[in-house]
């Protein structure tokens, strides 16, 4: 079981991402609505700021889903972070 804690922050409107289900059994699905397609690295942390995953995601379409297999990571409480190409962070 992993959840993905979501944390406070101000965000785009129009830059909308999804995750879901939290928690996850290993499979998550991260939805994007942002009308652009881009450049994005996600970075799953520990509670502690330890990286225990990451990837570079170049996304053809402005709506996308992405099915990530988590089954690797340990059980536990984890942050996500989505990152676009000019640093733009959000966390959940």
């Amino acid at each position: 079981l992993v959840t993905v804690i979501r944390s406070a922050g101000e965000v785009d409107p129009k830059d909308r991402v999804s995750i879901y289900p939290n928690p996850t059994d290993g499979n998550l699905v991260i939805s994007f609505e942002d009308n652009r397609a881009t450049l994005n690295q996600l970075t799953i942390t520990d509670i502690l700021g330890r990286v225990v995953w990451m990837q570079k995601v170049v996304r053809q379409n402005p709506t996308e889903k992405l099915n990530l297999d988590l089954q690797a990571i340990e059980s536990g409480a984890y942050y996500l972070i989505v990152e676009d190409e000019l640093g733009a962070k959000q966390h959940f």
